[in-house]
């Protein structure tokens, strides 16, 4: 009887240990869906926008006073780098002069 008792008890461990990793999974599984999420809400050149975060398609892109994503320059790069949720990847291309680079 309490060698029932004992296996009975080692299921039980190892079933609740199991659920814990499923819940981690799943949380992971959420957190990446909410960064897919955020990714797709950003905003092709020319489709309107309401804050230069908007048009993070493009690194440099801007949202003009008409509300439309448009090129923009490496300082709207940097601003969007410290302001915006989505990160620009690379504000600074090769061949670009020194003082211009944040």
């Amino acid at each position: 009887m309490k060698t029932l008792l004992v296996f009975i008890s080692v299921l039980y461990l190892v079933h609740s240990f199991s659920l814990e990793v499923e819940d981690e999974a799943l949380q992971l599984l959420e957190a990446e869906d909410t960064v897919d999420e955020e990714q797709r809400a950003c905003i092709q050149r020319g489709q309107s926008c309401k804050s230069d975060c908007d048009c993070c398609a493009d690194d440099w892109g801007q949202c003009n006073f008409w509300g439309t994503c448009v090129a923009g320059t490496a300082s709207d790069c940097f601003d969007k780098k410290k302001n915006c949720k989505v990160k620009p990847k690379k504000c600074v291309v090769a061949g670009q002069n020194k003082r211009n680079q944040g």
